[in-house]
């Protein structure tokens, strides 16, 4: 898989999802506009493309240990372009400071649903402030420029990957590194078929009223493989 088919994919699902969710929270709501699932999509994307932006050495102990090394993963991503309000001066004064917020917003919703502490909001009308503003004494992390700056990060990700040969060429190594053939996903199906009820066909249920749409990783998607790992289910009209 390129680097523009990779992310071509994530524009598709996991971006496009964040977009309709945005667009979603627009509308009226009795929630807070859906700034906490919002907030830790924005978080998995920033995951997964810092990842792939790293010099990581082609051995499979430190693929998965990096892979899974989020702090370090979404530093980069928000440190790359200074796109999000974090200048590499203000890291270097406050050295922790980057990886506390990481901590407390994507750790916080991650395990609890919501931030360890401090408010979190999606306001439109906050378009125009910064990540972090305060009301009356209380510090609100901003989703709606969280989102702002994720959308201006993917467009220079892009950019990068069509002008840049060197950075094209190791986005590519590491989506191979990453997303080459797994045997637990094959050890999982061959084990969950054997659960009599998870191993049964819904086909005839399903035709006529609902449209099956399946997500398949990218990883499953390279070996051409008919296994999805999620699907949703889209309603149609009788």
């Amino acid at each position: 898989m390129t680097p523009i088919e990779f992310v071509a994919y994530y524009e598709k699902y996991l971006i496009g999802d964040i977009d309709t969710m945005m667009e979603k929270a627009d509308q009226e709501s009795e929630g807070n506009q859906m700034a906490v699932p919002i907030t830790f999509s924005i978080f998995s994307c920033l995951d997964i493309f810092g990842f792939l932006m790293r010099n990581i050495e082609d051995q499979e102990k430190k693929v998965k240990s990096e892979l899974t090394n989020s702090k370090q993963n979404i530093s980069y991503s928000i440190l790359k372009w200074n796109d999000f309000g974090f200048s590499n001066d203000e890291i270097q004064n406050h050295t922790d400071i980057l990886l506390k917020f990481i901590e407390i917003y994507r750790h916080g919703i991650m395990h609890t649903f919501f931030p360890k502490s401090f408010s979190i909001s999606n306001i439109k009308e906050a378009e125009s402030k910064e990540l972090f503003y305060k009301v009356d004494n209380d510090l609100v992390f901003n989703v709606r420029k969280f989102y702002l700056c994720f959308r201006n990060f993917i467009e220079k990700f892009e950019q990068e990957i069509t002008t840049n040969e060197f950075f094209n060429k190791k986005i590519e190594d590491n989506i191979n590194l990453v997303f080459k053939s797994d045997s637990s996903f094959d050890d999982f199906y061959e084990n969950i078929s054997k659960i009599e009820h998870f191993n049964q066909s819904s086909e005839n249920e399903i035709i006529g009223t609902t449209d099956i749409i399946s997500t398949i990783s990218p990883s499953q998607n390279m070996n051409n493989s008919s296994c999805s790992i999620t699907s949703s289910f889209k309603q149609t009209n009788n």
